[in-house]
């Protein structure tokens, strides 16, 4: 038999991109679920903690605000298992202490 050879692969495309909110200055914690992209503990205005949490749905190409993180959060690193967001960080503890602080979001109740 003659082997034939044959390729595939995909073509990355530009594709503008709606933001609503307003683009955070920096991208912390970036993690995919299904199609959405999310962005956690964005922030601006160099800001060393944050809350906000952001979605950008790639089928609609558009940005949607999701529920906050219950703790201002700096040092963030996200990770998803079984459609569950798991984000390690840390958060003040008084005035001057850094302390560790584990959060988990379940993207089908939308629940921290």
């Amino acid at each position: 038999k003659k082997k034939t050879n044959t390729s595939s692969g995909y073509v990355l495309a530009k594709v503008p991109i709606r933001f609503s909110p307003p683009p955070r200055a920096r991208f912390w914690g970036l993690v995919a679920v299904g199609s959405n992209i999310y962005n956690i503990g964005s922030r601006s205005n160099y800001e060393a903690y944050s809350s906000t949490v952001s979605v950008l749905d790639c089928r609609t190409h558009t940005w949607q605000e999701a529920p906050s993180l219950p703790v201002k959060l700096t040092s963030i690193s996200a990770s998803v298992l079984d459609e569950k967001i798991y984000v390690a960080g840390l958060c003040k503890d008084g005035d001057s202490v850094d302390k560790n602080s584990l959060q988990v979001l379940d993207t089908k109740t939308q629940t921290w």
